[in-house]
């Protein structure tokens, strides 16, 4: 939840820190996400939430469904299959 977000994060000295890791959780990102760019950190967070794309210093290392979607479709398609469901 939000609130554990906010207790790691006034846990530990921020001059001694470049990048965030985490959180998995979407509904955590803002609150460590608005933290990291506050403190001009970088923030690598596990969730695959895709509205959170264009936030800068942001980055996301969860799976997008939607990408890879379109990624397999595009390969099939180089490779002649027209039927996929």
């Amino acid at each position: 939840n939000r609130e554990s977000a906010v207790q790691a994060l006034e846990s530990f000295d921020v001059s001694k820190v470049d990048i965030i890791l985490g959180p998995i959780f979407s509904e955590q990102v803002p609150v460590v996400y608005d933290f990291a760019k506050k403190n001009n950190l970088i923030n690598i967070s596990y969730s695959n939430d895709s509205t959170l794309i264009n936030n800068k210093g942001l980055y996301l290392l969860g799976i997008i469904p939607e990408q890879q979607a379109v990624r397999a479709a595009s390969y099939a398609a180089t490779k002649g299959y027209n039927n996929i469901y």
